[in-house]
């Protein structure tokens, strides 16, 4: 892989973890992602790690809040409700109903047919965040 092509993909997971951590911690939480890489001949193999601030880390430890650790962050992305899986069940249709459901997640129906998903709130901010 050129890594022309591979650096702003890099670039592009850390800002939308970033920008997922400010939806779900506001500005009190830092997050950062972090490569660790493998080199072999011919291959190479990179794990992605998302990091929460010690400081943000030791702060909810004492606070009774909803703040997310850091894993919670790589759910919202990656988990089987999370911001990827929104797209893929979306496949290009509109959002129609949203109902607020008693768990605080969101039911989302689409125009047109029957099908609805049941996403995190910060998972549906997240969506709709440009």
């Amino acid at each position: 892989m050129d890594v022309r092509d591979l650096a702003p993909a890099l670039y592009s997971i850390g800002e939308l973890c970033q920008r997922a951590n400010k939806i779900a911690n506001g500005e009190e939480s830092e997050v950062s992602v972090r490569v660790k890489a493998e080199f072999q001949p011919g291959s190479f193999g990179i794990d992605l790690e998302v990091v929460q601030s010690f400081l943000a880390q030791a702060t909810n430890l004492f606070l009774t809040s909803d703040r997310n650790a850091a894993k919670d962050i790589v759910g919202i992305l990656f988990g089987s409700g999370g911001l990827f899986a929104l797209y893929k069940f979306l496949k290009g249709q509109k959002e129609g109903s949203i109902t607020t459901l008693e768990n605080g997640n969101l039911k989302i129906d689409f125009e047109g047919n029957n099908n609805s998903i049941e996403v995190h709130n910060h998972v549906h901010q997240l969506y709709n965040d440009d």
